[in-house]
């Protein structure tokens, strides 16, 4: 049987406390896609269902009571939020193909990748219009420098991740592996 409940806190293992009503607090196991770092904030709604233990409940989705979907029907937007609740960046994967990666903070900067963009994936155009893409992003993230190995393998898992490429990685496509 499925119930929601309310997120009070976040165990430092990763599991949820949630509040079912009643006054009676109890600990739920974290289930979230593989891949996916992302733990509630307290306040959130959670959807609940029965563990593989007689008495447990597992924590099988969460939702934001206080911020208003955005997406459209087919497109997928994911946003960070603040611990007090406020999205502050976003990830915007949009029906027309574009991607739009945003911080939403007072002058906060916006790379958008527009439908286009998907057309020149090889060649000089290509490793162009990356040099820009990184030097936006540079600059959107308070200007952590261009040439630093972290930027790059955190762009390149960005890319990876965004844009469903048959090679694995920004590296191989640079590379015209």
């Amino acid at each position: 049987m499925g119930l929601v409940a309310e997120v009070v806190d976040v165990e430092s293992d990763g599991n949820v406390k949630v509040d079912p009503g009643g006054g009676d607090a109890l600990i739920a196991d974290h289930f979230g896609p593989s891949g996916d770092d992302s733990p509630p904030l307290p306040g959130d709604n959670v959807a609940l269902t029965d563990g593989s233990e007689t008495g447990t409940q597992q924590a099988t989705g969460y939702s934001d009571p206080d911020n208003d979907g955005v997406a459209a029907q087919g497109e997928k937007r994911s946003y960070a939020r603040s611990p007090a609740g406020t999205p502050v960046a976003e990830v915007y994967l949009k029906g027309d193909g574009s991607i739009v990666i945003k911080s939403l903070l007072p002058g906060g900067g916006t790379i958008d990748l527009g439908a286009a963009t998907q057309s020149f994936l090889r060649g000089e155009d290509f490793l162009a219009y990356l040099d820009a893409v990184i030097t936006a992003t540079s600059t959107a993230i308070g200007g952590v420098p261009v040439a630093g190995a972290g930027l790059k393998a955190a762009f390149d898992a960005a890319i990876t991740a965004a844009i469903p490429l048959r090679t694995a990685s920004v590296s191989q496509l640079i590379k015209g592996e």
